[in-house]
């Protein structure tokens, strides 16, 4: 079995879609914070605790989300224009990985599935996680339906890996 992925926006897009919707749900509520820290300031000066702590954590809530948000947007800046692409061989217990870039090998890995955590599958990519922070993406349309299960059952078999959607 092999798959080639592609690393542009549309895979970042995806593997990333949660952690932009929290930030952007953690910028609006700090926003919403921000703006009753006002309110209550301007118009319920008897409330100092409630305007105090409004304050406190829209500001903590705004600066998260702006984080968040400006982090995914750098790197997507990053890689656009890029040609950087993964080359996937799968084998029964551990899956070959060649970095490409322009055609160029520029670096190459083992994994080996019993180092796997999770399988998050997407409408369009699987991703394979090594860690929290640290997935390998694979083109799900590279995969048969029959090869799609022939990889969950070694994932599933060789290591402790949770699957998800």
């Amino acid at each position: 079995m092999k798959s080639v992925v592609k690393i542009d926006e549309k895979l970042q897009d995806e593997l990333n879609a949660k952690t932009a919707r929290n930030g952007k749900i953690f910028t609006i509520a700090g926003g919403v914070l921000m703006f009753l820290y006002v309110v209550f300031y301007v118009f319920f000066d008897n409330l100092k605790f409630l305007y105090t702590l409004c304050l406190a954590l829209g500001g903590i809530l705004l600066c998260a989300g702006l984080i968040v948000v400006f982090s995914i947007k750098n790197v997507k800046k990053s890689i656009k224009g890029k040609n950087f692409s993964l080359s996937y061989e799968f084998s029964d217990d551990f899956m070959n990985i060649t970095t490409l870039n322009n055609e160029d090998i520029v670096g190459t890995n083992k994994v080996y599935y019993k180092d796997l955590t999770q399988m998050k599958i997407t409408s369009n990519y699987i991703f394979l996680y090594v860690n929290k922070f640290q997935a390998h993406p694979i083109l799900k349309s590279d995969l048969s339906k029959e090869e799609l299960e022939q990889l969950k059952s070694w994932v599933t078999e060789k290591g402790n890996v949770k699957i998800t959607k």
